[in-house]
């Protein structure tokens, strides 16, 4: 089966609740932190030159010279301030025009805050193409669907929707702080087993007047008297075989509940599409069977999977999967930027060629420059 996968380029989904940010979100937030930025120093500017002329023209030329420095000093000085601060906000993920429309900066390789020198080195690159007037409508000459733009590739960062994925965290119950998303199962109630008490054994009737223990009488009609047996004990009513079951092992029926957690899987590609995975297959840009020949195992061909990658990043076969039971497992097949799964903490891991890796929800798989989402059923 071969499933024909394109891309739509603004809902780019590289991880649980992280979608590509809008064109026109981001141009609101640049203008938004324009007019703050430069406002204060525009106005700072024109009240101390208006200050400096009115000290001018009253004579009073010690005050006007103190205003020309601060002109030249002073307000050059605020102005790099500012820029720092603009800066330091930008690495920590949000600027004030950010937060108003909802959008967020996030480095590609942890999907955190990008860091100060990260967001220093992405301004730079914005203003060093804004020269040559087409820098910043780069993001639109992306044909990958990821909007990024040169200053966005050459930092390794990318612009999301941060209202969105607030909006998603809150539904599945992710965190809202940007913390790794980890899906929590809750344990089952403590089973108590439902028992009878044990009923207390009838009293012994006391013998009859003229009864000697040890003797027997001679009429044999008349038997040896004996004291009446005690009534034996109710015995305990079994318990249903389903609390039962969950009694004998507490922990092992956690375990269960999370293995049943994930009966299929599927991969969740940049572009929203979600393909749901057979017993195995290849993704790749043109993937095909190495053998050539049906899973006999399963009785069906390989799954092939076809992504479209614009920058030659992914290998025309690039990574094998397949379900092992209730897990899901990849394996490099010697691609050339090679294959990482993003955990859900945040730890990287190198998928390798001569083993399997094991993929769960919510991991991201990176090829190239192309992210998969990993989703349990």
């Amino acid at each position: 089966m071969v499933q024909e996968v394109g891309r739509i380029p603004e809902v780019l989904h590289a991880g649980p609740g992280l979608y590509s940010a809008g064109i026109g979100a981001r141009i609101w937030a640049n203008v938004i932190d324009g007019l703050l930025l430069q406002g204060i120093y525009i106005g700072l500017y024109f009240a101390s030159f208006g200050a400096m002329l009115g000290a001018a023209q009253s004579g009073n030329y010690s005050t006007a010279i103190t205003l020309m420095n601060v002109i030249g000093f002073v307000l050059p000085a605020l102005w790099i301030l500012l820029a720092i601060i603009y800066v330091a906000m930008l690495g920590r993920g949000q600027s004030l025009g950010m937060k108003l429309t909802g959008v967020r900066l996030v480095s590609l390789e942890t999907l955190g805050a990008p860091g100060f020198w990260r967001a220093a080195g992405r301004n730079v690159v914005f203003a060093l193409g804004a020269l040559i007037v087409v820098g910043p409508f780069s993001p639109l000459f992306d044909d990958s669907g990821q909007r990024r733009g040169w200053h966005d590739k050459a930092t390794n960062t990318w612009m999301i929707d941060e209202r969105r994925r607030l909006a998603e965290s809150a539904t599945v119950g992710a965190p809202r702080n940007g913390a790794p998303f980890v899906a929590q199962v809750p344990a089952p109630a403590a089973v108590t087993p439902i028992v009878s008490p044990v009923q207390p054994p009838s009293p012994v009737p006391p013998p009859p007047p003229g009864f000697a223990p040890g003797l027997v009488t001679a009429a044999p009609s008349v038997p040896s008297w004996q004291p009446n047996a005690p009534a034996p004990a109710p015995q305990p009513q079994p318990v249903p075989a389903a609390l039962a079951d969950d009694d004998d092992d507490l922990d092992a029926t956690r375990i269960g509940v999370v293995a049943r957690a994930h009966r299929t899987w599927c991969l969740r590609l940049d572009d929203g599409q979600d393909i749901h995975l057979a017993a195995r297959g290849f993704i790749g840009r043109n993937p095909a069977d190495p053998e050539g020949q049906p899973n006999h195992a399963a009785g069906a061909a390989a799954q092939l999977i076809p992504v479209r990658d614009a920058t030659k990043t992914v290998s025309k076969t690039h990574l094998a999967f397949g379900i092992d039971g209730s897990r899901l497992w990849v394996q490099e097949r010697g691609s050339t930027n090679g294959t990482k799964i993003v955990r859900t903490t945040g730890e990287h891991l190198d998928v390798s060629s001569s083993t399997r890796s094991y993929a769960g929800n919510g991991d991201v798989l990176v090829l190239g420059d192309l992210r998969i989402t990993v989703v349990g059923e």
